[in-house]
Formats: C-alpha cells, sequence, structure tokens
C-alpha cells in the first residue's frame, strides 16, 4: 500500500495565509471524513504544513491537493512525496484497510 507525504511551503507572507486559514481547515476537515488525511500539522518555525495521506494514488492526492484554498489562492506551494507502507501500528489497520502491521 503506498501513503502520501504531503509538504506545504508558504509562498506569501503569513498575513495572507492567516486570511484563508478557516478554509483551509474545512478542507483538512472534509479529508479526515472520508479518512484520505490521517494527520496533519504547522511546520516549525511557521513556514508551512505536513498532511499524510492514504488511500489514494498519486494523481488523485495531486488533484486533493490542487483543491486545497492554500493551493488555490496561491499561498502554498505542495510537494508530494508518495511512498511504499512498510510498517506501521496495529491500531491503524482498520483504517488503512489491511491486517499487517510491525
Amino acid at each position: 500500500m503506498r501513503a502520501h507525504l504531503i509538504l506545504l511551503t508558504y509562498i506569501k507572507p503569513l498575513e495572507e495565509v492567516d486570511r484563508i486559514v478557516k478554509r483551509h481547515f474545512d478542507y483538512l476537515r472534509e479529508n479526515y471524513r472520508t479518512q484520505t488525511f490521517l494527520l496533519s500539522g504547522r511546520k516549525w518555525p511557521r513556514t508551512g504544513g505536513v498532511i499524510l495521506a492514504v488511500g489514494k494514488s498519486f494523481d488523485d492526492i495531486e488533484e486533493i491537493a490542487r483543491q486545497d484554498p492554500f493551493c488555490i489562492a496561491g499561498v502554498a506551494e505542495y510537494e508530494i512525496i508518495e511512498f511504499e507502507l512498510g510498517s506501521w501500528l496495529p491500531e491503524l489497520n482498520s483504517i488503512l484497510g489491511v491486517n499487517a502491521n510491525v
């Protein structure tokens, strides 16, 4: 199974990012609801963010990233790193839809 690490980098001042952060949070919530996103958070220092996504192809994740209000507004750029899952906590089996673990 493949997973995707989505790295956001702000390309506009934080004041512009903060103007649309509520819409970005709505976008995150929707992707948590569909269990596409497993975790997310801000980089520290605050230069962007990180999202872990599963259950979709690279092309699907790329399209989902394009729908982020940060991307639409041009305040962030994305890098998507696709990787093969090797091991994980057994508690994630139901979310990942598999039975393997560490």
